[in-house]
């Protein structure tokens, strides 16, 4: 039976502090896992990584068979949860993070494209998110 995660040798640090230091580990179909550890261990740093919220410095992280960094939009399909409240997704513009939204959302082109003329968003369509 084929994984439906694998994280191989992923690593990611904030300045100099490494948060993430080769993690690895996969979930075959039906396992449940926690992440367990103190304040500061990484298990936010490592969900945000695997949702591609953001950007790991090594490694690679699959979900379905699906690269969440080379096919985001496929990856994140078969993914919910919320990770310390809402985000954004640093690597994508704001029009790019709401594309995103709305095909996950099955919601339509011209009710995005409503929804934007209404929020009065335009000037922040074209530049990087920060959540």
């Amino acid at each position: 039976m084929k994984n439906v995660v694998e994280v191989k040798n992923v690593v990611k640090s904030f300045k100099d502090k490494i948060v993430l230091n080769h993690v690895s580990f996969s979930m075959k179909p039906g396992e449940i896992v926690g992440f367990v550890g103190q304040n500061g261990a990484g298990k936010s740093t490592l969900m945000k990584c695997m949702c591609n919220l953001i950007n790991m410095d090594e490694g690679t992280i699959s979900i379905c068979e699906e690269d969440v960094v080379k096919q985001r939009e496929k990856a994140l399909s078969y993914v919910s949860c919320m990770i310390e409240g809402p985000g954004l997704f640093e690597n994508m513009t704001g029009k790019e993070n709401l594309e995103l939204m709305a095909t996950l959302n099955h919601a339509s082109k011209e009710k995005l494209h409503e929804m934007m003329e209404f929020t009065q968003i335009g000037s922040q369509l074209k530049t990087k998110a920060v959540s």
